[in-house]
């Protein structure tokens, strides 16, 4: 979610309604919804947060909400532009919770996805009461907007949200919305069940306790039910694999999110007292950052420490950054189990588990690389939804075929990250990602609602907004250039012209890096978004006059980090190591192309 999305609570109750009209309408139509019943939302919210200031039921206080709500309450005289300029504040007229962009809909049947015109055309067209053309969902869609309303929007609000949604279900809208029983809180309030925070605690722990025991029957089940999803991929096509992917990742996906913020929390408490740094910050990395964790994944932490002061005189002065043996024996203090400090390493790091949890845990001092690479991975994994299904099975077969091992020569799991970011760059087309550290000058996808492009406008005459990298707030760490575009929701639709499944671009990616990707010459360059040439070759064939290029005297894999300039992350897999990486993707495009998923994603030892 977007920072707006997390921390407003108007802008989340906002994206809830939405959410109620757009599940009463199947994905292939849309809700039309009048801004006056939007303001009459509103103005039932703001009543019941009054009135609560006898009773004291609801959560959160008038003062927190009134002066947000009262000009988007139909009472207001102004009500219809206050609501104009609160959408237009939000991108795609909706924060990040609600999946899909939603437009101004006119009576005489005209559609823009422009909110910018919403003033326009109303004094154009003399309309009274405008509407919102809200796009109905999937089954799907559904679901996955309660797993990120349980997710992300903060525990705090929940209980509110659900009293308000059944208070304007039963006295403004007359429906039951999105559906769902209700049930009687804490508070003695009616509220909608699946929105409450009981009901939100109840899933995680019922999907924590699944998750446990389908990691205990992992290795037992999972071929049994291979041999079945064989039979159906060999009858269905593509039917089968793509099966098996969302299956294993329901099967590997993480529930410890909240368990891993609690422990941030809680070290930065803790650390701020035993390293005397009141300042002092912990930051989370790695892939609960990403959001490609698995049931066996560690929490990545790093100390963020201020290294300078100013002094009375002006002057700069450096403060000494806590000790590695320092924050271990810290650690062993406030009773963490099995803490072993590596003093040695290239980043020294203190290894830890959390006696709670029972998360095993990594944690290093002034690392903020770390973080930037893992909002890069999250903010392209965001973009499409076969991204994260598609990494689950990629890194189940380099697993199973023992090439994920970048201690030990082989390939590192970032390092496989890259490549499909990379192979969704640039080895499939069209393209599913843009590049977002140099991002496209010029527009080169369709929104939703756009049937064609006359010189660079959309049949509505909108025109779409061009991005460049002089346009991105610019951000250095580690003396290193980390500027990209962060803004993910911006390319929602970026890939939407390939229709490929996630079980086609699975093979597909098999036989680009078994068959095309040259291992001896060629590079994958997540910064560039491409595939190329290597710099070395292309400075030797630049500076040559020989048509032949002399390759390296042993093959290795070439793939660079997107912000370390010449920093090759699979710098060790070179060699007998870099061929098996290769005939690993061989075999497994052989082994799905025959709808054999037995061979296909075999399990290591």
């Amino acid at each position: 979610m977007s920072t707006n999305a997390k921390s407003s609570f108007i802008t989340t109750l906002y994206d809830c309604i939405l959410f109620e009209f757009a599940a009463t309408v199947t994905k292939d139509k849309t809700y039309t919804l009048p801004l006056k019943t939007l303001g009459d939302s509103f103005s039932h919210v703001l009543n019941l947060y009054r009135a609560d200031q006898v009773t004291r039921q609801l959560y959160i206080q008038l003062s927190e909400v009134q002066s947000k709500l009262e000009p988007l309450a139909s009472s207001s005289s102004s009500f219809l532009s206050s609501l104009q300029e609160f959408i237009q504040r939000l991108e795609d007229g909706c924060s990040d919770l609600f999946p899909y962009a939603v437009s101004l809909y006119t009576p005489d049947g005209t559609l823009t996805s422009s909110m910018t015109d919403m003033a326009r055309l109303m004094q154009s067209l003399s309309l009274q009461v405008p509407s919102l053309s809200v796009p109905g969902l999937t089954h799907c869609d559904k679901h996955r907007f309660m797993w990120e309303y349980g997710q992300n929007v903060p525990a705090t609000y929940h209980n509110d949200i659900a009293i308000l949604l059944q208070s304007l279900r039963d006295n403004v809208w007359g429906s039951n919305g999105s559906g769902g029983d209700f049930s009687w809180l804490a508070n003695g309030r009616k509220g909608v069940r699946k929105f409450s925070k009981g009901y939100e605690r109840t899933m995680y722990l019922e999907h924590r306790q699944q998750d446990l025991l389908e990691a205990e029957r992992l290795d037992g089940v999972l071929p049994n039910t291979i041999a079945e999803i064989r039979y159906g991929m060999a009858n269905g096509v593509y039917d089968g694999l793509n099966q098996y992917i969302y299956g294993l990742d329901r099967t590997l996906t993480s529930s410890s999110h909240n368990e891993v913020e609690a422990l941030q929390r809680k070290l930065e408490r803790q650390l701020r007292v035993s390293l005397e740094s009141p300042s002092l910050r912990i930051d989370l990395f790695g892939s609960y950052t990403s959001g490609l964790s698995t049931l066996t994944s560690d929490a990545d932490f790093t100390i963020t420490t201020v290294t300078t002061i100013t002094t009375e005189d002006g002057d700069e002065q450096k403060i000494p950054e806590p000790d590695i043996i320092d924050l271990g024996r810290a650690m062993r203090v406030h009773g963490y189990r099995n803490v072993q400090t590596i003093a040695g390493a290239r980043v020294p790091i203190v290894m830890f588990m959390d006696p709670i949890s029972l998360l095993r845990c990594d944690i290093n001092i002034n690392q903020p690389l770390g973080v930037h690479n893992s909002e890069l991975i999250a903010t392209y994994r965001k973009i499409d939804y076969r991204f994260r299904p598609l990494w689950l099975a990629i890194r189940q077969i380099a697993k199973g075929n023992n090439i994920l091992d970048g201690k030990n020569g082989f390939l590192s799991s970032y390092a496989l990250t890259m490549m499909l970011i990379v192979f969704l760059q640039d080895g499939t087309r069209p393209a599913i990602l843009p590049s977002l550290q140099f991002p496209p000058f010029e527009d080169t996808w369709m929104e939703p609602s756009t049937t064609s492009l006359v010189n660079g406008h959309s049949s509505t005459g909108h025109r779409r907004p061009r991005r460049s990298r002089s346009n991105l707030v610019h951000i250095t760490a580690q003396k290193c250039d980390c500027t990209f575009d962060h803004n993910w929701s911006r390319y929602r639709h970026f890939g939407k012209s390939n229709t490929k499944t996630t079980g086609e671009l699975l093979i597909d990616f098999c036989y680009y890096f078994g068959h095309t990707f040259n291992y001896s010459e060629q590079e994958v360059n997540p910064r560039r978004g491409r595939i190329q040439l290597r710099h070395s070759l292309y400075r030797q064939r630049r500076n040559s006059s020989q048509s032949t290029l002399s390759s390296p005297k042993e093959p290795f894999i070439c793939i660079m980090d997107p912000f370390i300039i010449n920093r090759n992350v699979a710098r060790g897999c070179r060699g007998s190591n870099a061929i098996k990486v290769q005939r690993c993707f061989q075999d497994t495009y052989t082994a799905l192309s025959k709808g054999d998923l037995t061979t296909a994603f075999p399990y290591a030892a």
